[in-house]
């Protein structure tokens, strides 16, 4: 049970969060107090199924108060319900919610958290009344969480047929402690949900009740493995899937050679190989070291360009440098020829060479010589070719640079040189919220703008990428560490609330009374210590 505390200043949770993760390297021992089957504590990840139905949250742990993390689903269709009840109540033939008793939440298990009970959850925030508080337990379906390890973080979905010709989710995870890319399937069926991470990779074994994702569902470096062994390196960061080539790349901020940190890198992982389950979890190719020059030159984000073709450019930005790299693949071969860049072998050939090798280098020099902590790189949204644009996001936060400069998005204008190759000039620079951390483009009806969520400021900035200004500020709770969009209705958006130990709702509909506003809270918000 969680001790009963107030609200810890955000501050403080990152800075634990910062020096808990630096360390994040060491093995974890699976004995102590177990987490949670129906709770959302400290969300580190979100994923949202492709139906739309469900949501995927991943508990970090990053405090070590149990001894794991989780991987829990929320029904969202039960959650939805329940905000339409607040939003017309006289629709549903149910009496309205009612306000909550208190504007301090603490324990998990006070009445004010608790709700009276599981079938009537919710009630209205006093101090934001447009905000329906929920209890999450009335929508986690408990008996299919399972146990990960602790510092877990993003979260990406590749779906598969599976061999009775089921559609299977495969949802991979970054965990830091191990450190691995622990992944689960998720079946569906009458309106539940089956995850699987235990045990041998086909469903003829029984599956455990909540287990601990074993070693057949982690890649990751064993212990007793050698410097020279292809395995995972170190603190997995980000991550970025081509479906279509079922090729997952993994971003690191640190990679370690002769017991020595070179820097950040990337990896990728041939997840089509996966898909038999007689396959061992190992990596394609060491992880490439993109910014050698020092140890804190971890890579942050990583952009997949045109997935799926052999044009496709994966673009890698690191927390202490300028640089943009951009790599590419290497051509597919057969034994003997020579290699060349920018083609690769499809799915089905039978030599899979996921090599990587530089592709466009770029530089964002508006900050320099300080002030280059780079959280995000994008070009233009498909389908705008013509704008010849891309978006460099600089966190810039006192710990990265010397400078006062403050977090900001800088436009790159790509229109050709005279050389003919992209320009990359810096063409405008808009100020965005403090402690930014990722960036994404997303239509929910008044054209591609890009979302900005900044896990110190609370916020999410909603920007117009061709003026560029700043069209709205989303208070968001405190931490937000992942922003994700429901894949079924655009103008529905999902935050993850760190500090806050919930899930919230944003409505994004144009011309809503609540546009880009928190309107449901799935998890009652408070902050929790040891």
């Amino acid at each position: 049970m969680r001790a009963p505390v107030g609200r810890v200043p955000v501050l403080w949770l990152s800075l634990l969060a910062g020096l808990l993760l630096a360390g994040a390297g060491c093995g974890l021992g699976q004995t102590g107090i177990d987490p949670p089957m129906d709770q959302i504590f400290l969300p580190g990840g979100l994923a949202v199924d492709p139906d739309g139905n469900w949501l995927y949250v991943i508990n970090s742990n990053n405090d070590l108060r149990f001894n794991a993390g989780t991987l829990l689903a929320l029904d969202l269709q039960k959650a939805n319900l329940d905000l339409q009840r607040a939003k017309a109540p006289g629709e549903t033939g149910l009496p309205p919610w009612p306000e909550c008793s208190t504007t301090h939440f603490t324990d998990d298990e006070a009445p004010e958290t608790r709700g009276t009970t599981l079938d009537q959850p919710c009630c209205f925030d006093r101090l934001r009344p447009h905000v329906l508080n929920c209890n999450e337990r009335a929508y986690v379906q408990a008996d299919a969480t399972v146990q990960i390890g602790s510092f877990g973080g993003d979260a990406i979905i590749q779906t598969y047929q599976g061999v009775d010709g089921e559609s299977v989710r495969r949802i991979f995870m970054m965990v830091r402690a191990e450190p691995s890319i622990t992944f689960v399937d998720v079946t569906h069926g009458n309106g539940s949900v089956h995850m699987r991470c235990n045990g041998a990779r086909y469903d003829a074994d029984q599956q455990l009740l909540n287990p601990f994702c074993d070693d057949n569902w982690r890649i990751r470096r064993p212990s007793g493995s050698a410097i020279t062994d292809n395995v995972l390196p170190e603190e997995p960061h980000a991550m970025a899937l081509d479906q279509a080539w079922g090729i997952l790349y993994v971003a690191h901020l640190t990679v370690t050679v002769n017991r020595q940190p070179v820097g950040g890198g990337v990896s990728t992982i041939d997840v089509n190989a996966l898909l038999d389950p007689n396959a061992p979890n190992v990596i394609n190719s060491i992880a490439r070291v993109v910014f050698p020059t020092s140890s804190v030159q971890g890579v942050t984000a990583l952009t997949l360009h045109d997935p799926g073709k052999t044009s496709g450019v994966l673009y890698a930005v690191a927390r202490s440098s300028a640089d943009i790299t951009g790599l590419v693949l290497q051509k597919c071969h057969d034994p003997g020829q020579i290699q060349e860049p920018g083609q690769i072998c499809d799915a089905s050939s039978p030599v899979r060479d996921l090599s990587l090798v530089p592709g466009e280098q770029i530089t964002s020099s508006v900050f320099l010589p300080s002030g280059t902590d780079i959280r995000g790189f994008l070009l233009s949204p498909d389908g705008k070719p013509d704008e010849n644009r891309a978006y460099v996001l600089h966190r810039n936060t006192p710990e990265s640079t010397t400078s006062s400069d403050p977090a900001a998005l800088v436009v790159l204008d790509r229109r050709p040189d005279q050389n003919g190759e992209p320009a990359n000039r810096p063409s405008a620079i808009l100020e965005v919220c403090s402690g930014p951390t990722h960036m994404q483009f997303h239509d929910a009806g008044r054209g591609s703008l890009l979302f900005i969520t900044c896990f110190e400021g609370g916020q999410i900035y909603v920007v117009d990428p061709q003026a560029p200004q700043v069209m709205a500020i989303i208070e968001a709770g405190h931490g937000p560490t992942a922003l994700t969009f429901s894949p079924t209705d655009p103008t529905i958006a999902f935050v993850a609330g760190y500090a806050d130990n919930n899930v919230s709702v944003i409505d994004l509909e144009p011309g809503s009374p609540t546009e880009y506003m928190v309107e449901q809270d799935l998890g009652f918000p408070h902050a929790v210590t040891q």
